[in-house]
């Protein structure tokens, strides 16, 4: 499949190819994330437990919706929620009185992460 093509070697999934002149490039937490929603219940999760290792590694870092959200629903598709979860959109949603208000689609995202804690395709 051609998403399994683009996980970097490393684990988890940036914006394209995974070397750029011989160097692997790094991974970005929400398409990291998207790629790990989309697969959930389509391939082994051995397949993607570098990627699933990485977003575990990086969640208490994120504090952006983007990258907070889709690591959220790219883990919770795996089972792999964290416990702090909740905590952490809660923080997310505080720096809006530092940065100002976030844009409705990724305040949607954030409600969306906190909603589907198994990920989006539980019933």
């Amino acid at each position: 499949c051609m998403l399994m093509d683009r996980q970097l070697p490393s684990g988890g999934w940036n914006y394209g190819n995974t070397k750029v002149f011989g160097a692997e490039l790094k991974p970005m937490p929400d398409t990291t994330g998207m790629a790990l929603q989309a697969l959930a219940g389509q391939i082994d999760a051995e397949s993607v437990q570098h990627s699933i290792d990485y977003l575990q590694k990086e969640i208490s870092a994120l504090k952006t919706p983007i990258s907070l959200g889709w690591a959220l629903l790219g883990l919770a598709a795996w089972g792999k929620r964290p416990d702090d979860a909740d905590e952490s959109i809660g923080d997310c949603l505080q720096l809006q009185s530092r940065y100002g208000p976030y844009e409705t689609s990724l305040l949607s995202l954030l409600i969306i992460a906190q909603a589907a804690q198994k990920g989006l395709l539980s019933s």
